[in-house]
């Protein structure tokens, strides 16, 4: 009969669209997770470079404090450059700790 017809027709219809909802929630559901995924991955690297940035900080900064001059001729494009600022392998002391404070500022 007609209404019969009618409603297995709308019984198809409906769980047509549950199935449909189905997929659709498995779909986002797994496009949720690879973006997770792709997420903490590119977390661990950006951690990975902050923990290399500092480990060179580290190193530049132990390395100036030992050897401001050696610093200074090793890695000269790590330091900006300086207007008004001479470096010479004949400087006292003090004049190597003064150029040592006045690169920290800079770099500060």
């Amino acid at each position: 009969t007609t209404l019969e017809d009618n409603e297995r027709i709308f019984t198809e219809l409906i769980l047509s669209i549950k199935r449909r909802h189905s997929e659709v929630k498995q779909l986002i559901r797994d496009q949720e997770r690879a973006a997770v995924r792709r997420a903490e991955g590119r977390l661990k690297q950006l951690e990975q470079e902050i923990a290399d940035l500092r480990k060179r900080d580290a190193e530049l900064k132990q390395f100036l404090e030992i050897h401001p001059i050696h610093f200074l001729q090793r890695f000269p494009t790590a330091v900006p450059e300086l207007t008004g600022l001479a470096v010479s392998s004949h400087l006292s002391f003090d004049a190597v700790v003064n150029t040592a404070f006045q690169l920290r500022d800079k770099l500060h």
